[in-house]
């Protein structure tokens, strides 16, 4: 949250958008989904299935403490992914 602040990033945090759905944070159409440690990567995908089928969402960005690999699209919006540990290693 102190990141968008900083550079006046209007945000959501826990944004729900239909009942049973709560995104971590929403940015107009953007979800930023944080993880700590390592999901379970079935879990996080049917996660990710289940948000992509709102059609307000354009984009997923998941933000994970450890590395995993997760598909470029899914029902045709972009996911991308940021592994703290390989680009900075550092850990949340």
């Amino acid at each position: 949250m102190k990141v968008f602040d900083r550079h006046s990033i209007s945000y959501q945090h826990e944004y729900k958008i239909i009942k049973y759905k709560r995104f971590d944070f929403w940015i107009d159409g953007i979800v930023v989904e944080v993880k700590k440690e390592k999901p379970s990567k079935i879990t996080l995908l049917n996660q990710l299935n289940r948000y992509t089928k709102e059609e307000r969402v354009k984009a997923i960005i998941v933000v994970l403490e450890k590395s995993m690999v997760l598909p470029k699209n899914l029902n045709g919006k972009p996911i991308f992914c940021v592994s703290l540990n390989i680009n900075w290693g550092i850990a949340i």
